[in-house]
């Protein structure tokens, strides 16, 4: 089974070059605005690491991560960017709860490990959440937990 990846950059050449570094590895759906990718993310439930540029005319990547963490809470978010800047950086973990960065020019092999990170890290949150929606889901669920494994309990009220 091909784990999914979501990038989103304007440049095509971007994710182009995405879909040819980790194309083998994974299923890569690619979109060049922060519209077209939370159309992507609300249409593909198994999608196991979102990356975006920072730099993007409409919405930029801080605003559009910012918007996929209310879609897909649990994936791993990357931002790509071609400029450092600290007020960016602290935006990108405040606001997004951004993952990882990556610089531009893309390094192949840490891109590569980042997404497996990702997936990893996706896998263990579907297997350790328990979603609840009253007490009583709560009582029950922390009754089967495993206390010898690390699990989440998602709280969602009706």
């Amino acid at each position: 089974m091909m784990y999914r990846i979501l990038a989103v950059d304007d440049e095509r050449s971007v994710t182009n070059a995405i879909k040819r570094i980790a194309g083998r590895q994974y299923d890569v759906l690619t979109a060049d605005n922060g519209e077209a990718g939370l159309s992507l993310l609300k249409d593909y439930s198994d999608i196991r690491a979102i990356v975006s540029d920072m730099r993007m005319p409409g919405m930029n990547g801080i605003e559009f991560l910012e918007q996929a963490r209310k879609i897909a809470p649990n994936v791993p978010r990357i931002l790509l960017t071609g400029f450092v800047d600290a007020d960016v950086l602290v935006d990108a973990i405040n606001r997004a709860a951004v993952y990882s960065f990556l610089a531009k020019p893309i390094c192949t092999k840490r891109l590569l490990e980042i997404f497996d990170d990702c997936v990893e890290i996706t896998n263990h949150a579907e297997d350790s959440t328990v979603f609840a929606d009253n007490g009583r889901d709560i009582e029950a669920a922390l009754k089967v937990a495993d206390p010898e494994k690390e699990f989440s309990l998602v709280y969602q009220p009706r």
